[in-house]
């Protein structure tokens, strides 16, 4: 029987390369999108894809989404590669961009995951992998009230993959230091003292690629992965050693 995956953010960089490569794998994805035009686009090209749309700050819009997916069938893999960004001091930062923050990197995974974890415990197997940031796991600058809600999605993947092991179901974290996206870009043509001074500072000499995030997030949907859960992995080049 072909495993069905789900993959939120799968419009962005590492979201799209995670669906490409479950389906390259013979997985049918569900690429789950802001808009049904990006989801779309990024289903298109991929053999047993199919493109569903919810703004993931709207719990209702979640579960609408969560309930055409249901319908579709079973799902066996769960990836949260669905995320906003923010970098400014926490001093100017704003409740309202707390609440973004919340919704988007925090309650999301924990409502999406509620939907669909069931099936897979009641099946006896499956996969959860949770997109997060090594601004949660060892701290950055100008980037607290994102490092809180990474850290409390962590915090959650380590008590539910205990909850859901002896059902087969693996539930792990992959962690990356910045990634070479349009962001990053963005931020280099604006500080771009900043973004070499960082890259510096990473012993592999270069910032992340989304293959290498991707390609992580992949191993631990596979079979061969089946005894790593609980865990979160960096992917940041040495930045960071643990």
């Amino acid at each position: 029987m072909t495993r069905r995956a789900v993959v939120t953010g799968a419009a962005g960089g590492v979201g799209r390369e995670v669906a490409k490569l479950l389906a390259a794998r013979g997985l049918d994805v569900a690429v789950c999108g802001r808009t049904r035009e990006s989801a779309e686009a990024a289903a298109e090209g991929l053999p047993g894809a199919r493109a569903y749309a919810a703004d993931l700050r709207d719990a209702s819009a979640i579960s609408a989404m969560v309930e055409r997916v249901k319908a579709d069938g079973n799902v066996d893999v769960l990836v949260h590669a669905a995320g906003i960004p923010s970098y400014q001091p926490f001093l100017e930062s704003t409740p309202e961009k707390w609440d973004e923050l919340w919704a988007v990197d925090l309650r999301a995974v924990l409502q999406i995951s509620h939907a669909l974890v069931p099936g897979m415990v009641d099946n006896g197997w499956g996969r959860v992998v949770i997109v997060t940031s090594d601004a949660g796991r060892a701290g950055s600058r100008n980037e607290s009230a994102y490092g809180a809600v990474k850290g409390g999605a962590m915090g959650f993947m380590r008590s539910f993959a205990k909850e859901v092991a002896r059902a087969g179901v693996t539930v792990n974290a992959v962690s990356p230091s910045p990634i070479e996206t349009v962001l990053l870009d963005e931020w280099r043509q604006h500080h771009p003292d900043q973004v070499e001074k960082l890259r510096k500072r990473i012993p592999a000499g270069r910032f992340a690629t989304v293959e290498d995030v991707a390609h992580t997030i992949d191993f631990l949907c596979t079979d061969e992965a089946g005894y790593v859960s609980g865990q979160t992995i960096s992917v940041n080049g040495a930045l960071h050693a643990y």
